[in-house]
């Protein structure tokens, strides 16, 4: 066997994720990131908000 050969591969071998994420609209994958990068900002801020309202300094 060659490292070209595709023998051995099945549907069955495949990665679902990989598979979803090509179906998906490239709008769709652009929303799920921009909304990952907003879930991210909201928890920094309020993790700078829990610090900021701290007297243990």
């Amino acid at each position: 066997m060659t490292y070209d050969s595709t023998e051995g591969l099945d549907s069955n071998n495949l990665d679902i994720d990989k598979d979803a994420a090509i179906d998906m609209k490239k709008n769709e994958v652009k929303d799920i990131k921009v909304r990952q990068r907003i879930d991210d900002l909201l928890e920094k801020k309020r993790l700078k908000e829990l610090l900021d309202d701290t007297d243990d300094w």
